[in-house]
């Protein structure tokens, strides 16, 4: 049974199935996607879903196909707040990937963006970076710098939180780091 499958790197994730033989296909299911679809022959058929499988049982042709197409909504994840380092942040996934923010994509320093909860974020596929892969685009805020004059500590009313709106670019995480030495971070600050 040939298979052609499209990477969790491009815009969608799929396979197609050529079949030749009668026989039941059982086919894994994702827990990272929530609502896929399958077609036979184009027409949508709903599976039998046991354990975790798809398993389609029909009378099949020579020739007949059928496609598993699991859509990749750009999620927010926060982390369980017991992780101190990770309050009030969030990290980007799609699909089965994290994404991260990369210095190489960035006008600003990765440390001072911050991301407000309302923030949607657009997959676009880069072709010629890091050998094709989906970008995540969107609109993030920069922590303006203030200046301290060697202070510990200051009213707040004295230190204005300043920020700016910059775009941004996420990476996904399995392929940072091939750009040279970078600063790079998963959880980025988050803003309500």
């Amino acid at each position: 049974m040939p298979v052609e499958a499209g990477h969790p790197c491009y815009l969608f994730g799929y396979a197609s199935y050529l079949k030749y033989r009668d026989s039941p296909i059982t086919r894994p299911m994702t827990d990272w996607c929530t609502h896929a679809s399958v077609t036979v022959n184009g027409a949508e058929v709903h599976p039998i879903m046991s354990k975790g499988y798809a398993e389609i049982h029909r009378a099949w042709s020579n020739g007949d196909t059928l496609e598993l197409l699991l859509p990749m909504a750009v999620q927010k994840l926060r982390a369980n707040p017991k992780v101190l380092e990770d309050r009030g942040k969030i990290a980007l996934k799609r699909g089965p990937l994290i994404y991260c923010l990369e210095q190489p994509d960035m006008a600003a320093p990765v440390d001072q963006m911050v991301i407000p909860t309302e923030t949607k974020f657009e997959p676009k596929f880069e072709a010629n970076l890091l050998g094709g892969t989906v970008v995540l685009k969107g609109q993030a805020m920069q922590k303006q710098p203030v200046d301290w004059h060697n202070v510990l500590y200051k009213p707040m009313a004295d230190s204005p939180g300043l920020l700016t709106p910059t775009p941004i670019t996420a990476v996904p995480y399995c392929l940072w780091g091939n750009r040279g030495l970078a600063k790079m971070t998963v959880w980025i600050d988050s803003q309500p």
